[in-house]
């Protein structure tokens, strides 16, 4: 995309200036197998990082798990240490990295939680709505979350497995059910919990004049919203600054340094 003439865009303009790399392969038996060993691994929350060894027709692929899981061709474990982390094509190398969708759990249903839950996912998290009352938790009102659970926190937080890449907001509106979300989550290891309401709240909620880093609060980046629809995009807005601070952060080679 970096021509100048008129005839590959069809305007006096040139392109973004950018390559794109396309790497196009036949899908074989072998090929749909390791894929699905790879959904597997992204549906329990870990990355893969794909390694292509591409010269002439022979292409041999090493898949790489942030559980430490290695498939494919192990013998280019040892050229995948000299490999840059970040996608692209690096001489003879095709790099990918998979990354699970993150998971935002919504403590809350109610009227202001619908765009929170809407603008998330269409930000590419995975919605989990958490309510005690079934008569929210319903498709009609939350069409793009992928899962309820309900009950009330005490019975149903004991039943999640909450992992570190995880994000919390809590907004039931609910005094003492809050309270006992934030009590139940506050010594976890999570990458965002988030609360609405001021800092005083929260301090109550928390029976201390100590707001822990770990906690967020209030929700949402400080762009003066207002109404349902604003609050829900200042909050997204913050949960997308955090994942994309995480990208830049992560480094599936740090955690496959010791078994590489």
């Amino acid at each position: 995309m970096r021509s100048d003439d008129p005839f590959s865009w069809g305007v006096n303009n040139s392109g973004c200036n950018g390559i794109v790399t396309v790497l196009l392969e036949p899908l074989t038996e072998k090929l749909r197998s390791e894929l699905l060993h790879v959904k597997a691994e992204l549906m329990n929350g870990h990355a893969i990082q794909v390694l292509k060894s591409i010269q002439k027709d022979d292409v041999q692929t090493l898949y790489q798990s942030t559980s430490n899981d290695h498939f494919g061709e192990l013998s280019l474990l040892k050229q995948a240490v000299d490999v840059p982390m970040r996608s692209g094509m690096w001489q003879e190398m095709f790099v990918h990295r998979y990354e699970p969708k993150p998971r935002l759990f919504l403590f809350g249903a109610n009227v202001d939680a619908r765009p929170v839950a809407s603008f998330a996912a269409a930000s590419g998290f995975d919605v989990i709505v958490s309510d005690w009352r079934s008569g929210l938790c319903q498709d009609h009102y939350f069409p793009h979350a992928t899962k309820f659970i309900i009950g009330f926190p005490k019975e149903t937080i004991p039943t999640i497995s909450f992992r570190p890449m995880d994000y919390v907001v809590v907004m039931t509106h609910h005094f003492h059910y809050d309270r006992d979300i934030v009590i139940s989550l506050q010594d976890l290891s999570l990458r965002y919990l988030g609360i609405l309401g001021s800092k005083k709240r929260t301090r109550r909620l928390l029976g201390t004049s100590i707001i822990p880093s770990t906690i967020t609060t209030p929700l949402g980046l400080s762009i003066g919203a207002e109404g349902p629809e604003q609050i829900a995009i200042s909050v997204v807005a913050q949960l997308i600054e955090e994942e994309q601070k995480g990208d830049v952060q992560r480094s599936l080679w740090d955690t496959q340094s010791a078994s590489i």
